[in-house]
């Protein structure tokens, strides 16, 4: 019985230690994204900024970028375990995080630039599926959604199907050193707490957040962050958290005296922050093809033939960067050379001017002060000076005198080494 114990022991220990591996080898498994249909010219540019033409197959991790090229270039991404994403031409989309363990999936991409066509997978509870675009943030639920951003970082979100969460993204409430300010004010703790809950965008209606209205709702809320920041340092630590609190919400009413505002919670009046405006979707001939490459994404994927691909463009892809490396290495061993340009000829009677007078001092005057002319050069290395109400240049051949009226009218212009500079003819 004993020995009978110990094999089935050991059998359970194996067990758990291939189920150990397996899911381990499941787990990094889908902690990437992949590259399941292409058309056109579309890059993959990893964190190191290593540049490959992406093919079907291709991989992309945490901190790697995929760009489409011409208003014609497409690429569908497969993300996790079944999130599906297709960026249109001239987009950008970068993967931030990508993560698959035991406590489910929780995917973020930004888009700087461009359209996507999002079909995430059903979510289960603690399941995060994000895309962020320089002014908003769109967090779904299981759903069909379209998500744009121009170069002017306006975006738009259009929902086909279930529920998007749509936030804008207001630098002053996503700094770190903000932090504090924001607890010390129920006002502003109150404007984060909208900003953070977002606004539903339901089936068949869209929204959008112009870069302006976040530029303008940022400049209020920093405006009731240096009152709050004031104020904190006027009181110096003293008194409690709810009188710190109570004086930092009465400077930023008197500050904003203009809204008569009555309440934290007004928004509408005190930071001119509003959830974001909801509109039905009109019929466009535009959507059509949007709604019909979302149908697209709907097609299952050929699990065994993108495998192959990928085992294909793993290889493509340390080929090119091998050959980006010798690359590299080469134009460190081959010095770079110039083109060589050809010189104007004012470029050489400049460079011949210089060589004839260097280590000279040329006065530029209006020859009517002095017994200078309108130009003339003087074989001297000393500067001007002062002597008995007249400005003196000593030479090689004497002394140059003239009055101190006329150096308004005049310039020095000294060579020396071949450098030249041109100043006012002052004392030194």
């Amino acid at each position: 019985m004993k020995k009978i114990g110990v094999v089935l022991g050991l059998i359970a220990v194996v067990a758990i230690a291939f189920s150990g591996c397996s899911g381990k080898a499941d787990e990094k498994k889908k902690n990437f994204v992949k590259v399941t249909f292409l058309i056109g010219s579309v890059e993959k540019i990893s964190a190191d900024n290593q540049r490959i033409p992406a093919r079907v197959g291709t991989t992309l991790t945490e901190n790697d970028t995929i760009k489409t090229y011409g208003s014609n270039s497409t690429v569908d991404l497969l993300v996790g375990e079944g999130s599906k994403v297709r960026l249109k031409g001239d987009s950008e989309l970068a993967i931030s995080k990508i993560l698959t363990n035991q406590n489910g999936e929780s995917s973020n991409m930004h888009l700087a630039i461009g359209k996507v066509l999002v079909k995430p997978k059903k979510l289960k509870q603690g399941e995060s599926f994000v895309i962020s675009t320089p002014t908003a943030v769109a967090g779904v639920r299981g759903t069909k959604f379209i998500i744009s951003t121009d170069e002017n970082a306006n975006t738009q979100v259009a929902v086909t199907e279930g529920k998007v969460v749509l936030k804008k993204r207001i630098p002053a409430l996503e700094k770190a050193e903000n932090k504090e300010a924001i607890k010390n004010s129920d006002i502003i703790s109150g404007i984060d707490n909208a900003v953070d809950e977002g606004t539903v965008i339901e089936k068949d209606s869209s929204a959008e957040i112009t870069k302006a209205q976040v530029e303008k709702e940022n400049k209020t809320i920093e405006k009731m962050m240096d009152v709050a920041k004031e104020v904190k340092e006027d009181k110096a630590d003293s008194g409690t958290k709810a009188e710190l609190k109570k004086e930092v919400d009465v400077k930023i009413k008197e500050a904003f005296a203009a809204s008569q505002a009555t309440k934290a919670g007004d928004l509408a009046k005190i930071g001119d922050v509003k959830k974001v405006e909801v509109k039905k979707i009109e019929a466009a001939p535009a959507m059509k093809e949007d709604l019909q490459d979302l149908k697209e994404l709907e097609k299952p994927v050929d699990e065994a033939k993108i495998q192959k691909a990928m085992e294909e463009a793993k290889k493509e892809e340390e080929r090119v960067i091998q050959e980006q490396k010798k690359a590299a290495e080469a134009a460190k061993v081959q010095p770079k050379t110039e083109p060589v340009k050809e010189e104007t000829a004012a470029e050489k009677a400049e460079k011949l001017r210089m060589e004839t007078f260097s280590n000279t001092v040329i006065i530029v005057g209006n020859g009517s002060c002095s017994n200078l002319a309108g130009r003339t050069v003087l074989k001297t290395d000393r500067f001007p000076r002062v002597m008995n109400g007249e400005w003196n240049i000593s030479t090689f051949n004497g002394m140059v005198r003239y009055k101190e009226s006329c150096i308004a009218n005049m310039k020095v212009e000294i060579i020396k080494g071949g450098q030249k500079r041109v100043m006012p003819l002052v004392e030194n």
